[in-house]
């Protein structure tokens, strides 16, 4: 199948198959290879089974333009479209790192991004809000076991009861929703952000309690970060930082657990795609 693909690109079509290298990287909701011609590399994407189900790629393209507009996102140079929709050929960054959240200036040049992604004027495509993550966090908790329902019972409802009421009045922003490290690369003194198949408008505080989560931030780094990254300070900033840090984890663990659960089920192919 990966032969035809490289066929069907503009860029790749014309040389011979034999000649490329394919190395495999790792992924969950796609397929995703490290092409080597003789001259370049390149990221080829490829979805699996059912994941155009549960991903706007219409909004992907559209996101993503603008984050590459940004100088925040590699450059996308391909996109499939029809039977080939979702899968795309992106420039591979060199000389990149994995992110070093133990690092004091690779933290300070995240921030630095994550706020010029937040404070651009151009808006995103698709928006995440409270009840959409409810229904989510609904359907993973659903499909765990009854026994990691009980370990998961008391975070669950605390979470739920969080997205029943207004957390912060902070108005929603272009998010990436995503921004697990392993999202991140480091170059130099710059941070590419990449994967952006579930960016759309939402609260700055989704993008910054997955990341600070997933980074194993404590509290006084946290504070430092959402200082950075927001634009002026108010009294509950601390406080929504720590209610979304207790969601994204809730929903994180939800679905992790959910989909152990279901690993070469349909609904796993449903988690998978819907992880955000």
């Amino acid at each position: 199948m990966i032969e035809s693909i490289i066929k069907s690109i503009p860029l790749l079509s014309k040389l011979p198959f034999d000649t490329l290298e394919i190395q495999k990287l790792s992924g969950l909701s796609n397929r995703n290879y490290l092409i080597f011609t003789q001259e370049q590399r390149y990221i080829l994407r490829i979805p699996r089974q059912s994941t155009n189900r549960f991903i706007n790629r219409d909004s992907e393209s559209y996101n993503a333009e603008i984050a590459q507009q940004l100088g925040i996102a590699p450059k996308c140079l391909w996109r499939g479209e029809g039977e080939q929709e979702g899968i795309s050929l992106t420039e591979f960054i060199n000389n990149t790192n994995h992110f070093e959240s133990d690092n004091k200036k690779p933290i300070n040049t995240f921030a630095k991004t994550l706020a010029t992604l937040h404070r651009s004027k151009k808006p995103f495509k698709s928006t995440l809000d409270n009840k959409s993550i409810a229904i989510k966090l609904n359907q993973y908790f659903k499909l765990c076991s009854c026994s990691q329902q009980k370990l998961l019972k008391a975070d669950y409802q605390k979470t739920l009861s969080l997205l029943e009421t207004p957390l912060c009045k902070r108005p929603s922003v272009p998010s990436h929703i995503d921004l697990i490290t392993e999202n991140i690369l480091q170059q130099d003194n710059k941070i590419w952000l990449i994967d952006w198949e579930y960016s759309a408008m939402a609260s700055p505080f989704w993008d910054i309690a997955i990341f600070c989560n997933s980074a194993g931030l404590d509290s006084n780094r946290s504070k430092k970060l959402l200082k950075q990254v927001l634009d002026n300070n108010q009294n509950n900033d601390i406080q929504c930082l720590e209610d979304y840090r207790l969601i994204t984890q809730v929903v994180s663990d939800c679905w992790q657990m959910a989909f152990h659960n279901h690993p070469n089920s349909t609904n796993a192919k449903a988690i998978a795609a819907g992880n955000a």
